[in-house]
């Protein structure tokens, strides 16, 4: 096939996609909804998983088909209710340190840059299956670094969570040995989600793909797209394998390169559909005999 042949190909792909976008964007987009929150809710559970009554994927697919129809920051509320519950049946200083930090997190998300629910519900899934810098990526291309909050809650949440469950599950203990030494517990807690050497360090890492990508991708220049893409894949290479090595976090490194991997290859394709394209602004037009 001609280089020219392929142009065409893709031309014509783009045209039919923004075809179908204004057709069916209402449709489109609850189907992300549904997908994604289906996909947090799910990976919730498989994480955590202490609340029994919430394991049943029919009771996640109805949540996620409840989120499909409403905005983002439902799939983010949602989560939010289960993640309490869920700390909630693990032991009280879990829920007392989790549910302060889920809490103080949200609050800052929603004061600060509260329609960027889906940043955060994204970084949630792309975390939770190993490729964090799908997210950072996707929203340097076509978004905005306000993205950034929603990134960094989804982030910390992810891993301040972790550490809380961890901590909280290591020692069976009984209730009053729970009630006795509860502050010391919540100290501990406390303090390992602060000393999170890798939640700093991915938080640097995204947040730099996120900008770097952004500001390459709005130049002037051939090819800015590309260029954002393999900027942004070495940096997050740069700052998560040097970083990891530096901090002992060598377990980081093999992730790292194989997540970037999948995050470039998605980026690839949103460039090749969105680029000279505007999907969210389709055209409604009516027709009068």
């Amino acid at each position: 096939m001609r280089e020219g042949d392929g142009v065409e190909a893709i031309l014509s792909l783009k045209e039919w996609l923004e075809d179908v976008y204004e057709k069916y964007d209402t449709y489109l987009l609850s189907v992300g909804k549904l997908l994604l929150a289906f996909l947090l809710f799910w990976q919730i559970n498989g994480k955590m998983g202490y609340m029994g009554s919430l394991d049943s994927v029919f009771l996640i697919l109805i949540l996620a088909l409840f989120c499909s129809f409403l905005p983002w920051n439902a799939i983010v509320l949602i989560s939010g209710g289960m993640i309490l519950a869920h700390l909630y049946a693990l032991s009280l200083p879990a829920l007392i340190v989790g549910g302060a930090m889920t809490g103080i997190v949200l609050l800052l998300y929603f004061g600060i840059a509260p329609r960027q629910g889906l940043a955060l519900v994204l970084t949630g899934v792309s975390l939770s299956f190993g490729i964090p810098c799908l997210a950072p990526m996707a929203f340097g291309l076509v978004g905005t670094p306000l993205a950034g909050i929603g990134i960094a809650a989804g982030t910390i949440l992810y891993y301040g969570l972790a550490d809380v469950s961890a901590l909280a599950g290591t020692q069976g203990r009984t209730a009053a040995q729970e009630t006795e030494d509860l502050l010391g517990r919540m100290e501990q807690m406390a303090k390992a989600i602060g000393q999170e050497r890798e939640l700093i360090l991915m938080l640097i890492a995204m947040i730099a793909v996120l900008v770097l990508v952004y500001v390459i991708r709005k130049m002037a220049m051939k090819y800015a797209w590309s260029i954002g893409i393999g900027a942004g894949a070495g940096a997050f290479l740069i700052v998560t394998v040097f970083g990891g090595w530096t901090l002992g976090l060598t377990e980081l490194i093999f992730p790292s390169i194989v997540g970037t991997v999948i995050s470039v290859a998605v980026a690839i394709i949103l460039e090749l559909l969105f680029f000279h394209l505007d999907y969210r602004h389709t055209r409604k037009v009516q027709f009068e005999d």
